[in-house]
Parts: C-alpha cells; structure tokens; sequence
C-alpha cells in the first residue's frame, strides 16, 4: 500500500510486469515533478520485493512496450502478408533472437486487445496489422477467450 500512495503523490508510476511473481522487472515511470527523495525509496522498495528496476521518463509505452509491441504488430502483418506462418514467426524469434516466447504467442499471453490497445498510442492507424485487428474484433483475445493466433481450447 505504501508503494501505491508513494507513487500517487509524487508524479510517479510502477510498472510491474506479468506474471508478477516472475518476472524481475519494474519500470519505474517518473515526471519532471518527482520528488528524488520518493524515487530513492521507492527504488529500495522494489529492491526488498526482489525486482530490478530501471527508471524511464514518463512517455507512450515506456521502454518495454515502446519496443516490444511494435515488435508484435511487424510479427502479424509477416503472417498478414503471407510471409511466414503464426508458428514459424514464433520459432524465428526463439531460436534466432533468443526470446523465451513468441512475439505472437506473448500477445495471446498479454491479450490482443491490450496489445492492439497500446499499439493504437504507439503508431498510425494505417500501421496496425489487419490481422491483430480482425482478432480483437473477432473476440480471439488470445489465453483469455481461449483462442488467439493460437488455439488454447486443447
């Protein structure tokens, strides 16, 4: 609670990322108007919860997201254009970038609809892959509906 009223108070935003009780890192979001004393404290809290914490001025996207949901868009529109399939484009990005999962099945995990959200502040409309777009109107928010790029019903 001490964290959340810190943060209120002082022009200042936590970042946790999903599943929380994984994941080490937080992006601690501050303003021109943060008090330094509360970024310090708020900085050991995250240290005694056992996060990492990197500091990012307040901004669309922050860093994780300004890189990695366009990242996700690009993997759809190369299944969009026929390119590769959803399977593939998820093989390509484990094994020749090293990332623990697919950008395609990461946004079935965070859910279309929050990936097409944040996309919609990061780019142009004319941008957005026509494929995430016809997921989320389709309801295919990925784990949650039980069907995104993915099938999840087995």
């Amino acid at each position: 609670m001490l964290l959340f009223i810190l943060a209120k108070t002082s022009m200042l935003k936590f970042h946790f990322f999903n599943p929380v009780q994984i994941m080490k890192l937080i992006e601690l979001v501050y303003t021109e108007k943060t008090d330094s004393s509360v970024l310090d404290k708020c900085k050991e809290l995250s240290k005694q919860i056992d996060k990492t914490v990197v500091l990012v001025k307040n901004s669309p996207g922050f860093i994780v997201n300004r890189l990695l949901i366009p990242m996700i868009n690009e993997a759809s529109k190369i299944v969009d254009e026929g390119v590769a399939t959803i399977e593939d484009v998820d093989a390509a990005m484990k094994l020749g970038a090293n990332h623990p999962i697919g950008p395609l099945k990461l946004s079935d995990l965070i859910g279309n609809d929050i990936t097409l959200a944040i996309l919609n502040t990061l780019v142009d409309e004319n941008d957005i892959s026509k494929g995430l777009k016809a997921k989320v109107q389709s309801k295919e928010l990925g784990r949650k509906t039980k069907k995104g790029f993915y099938d999840y019903k087995r």
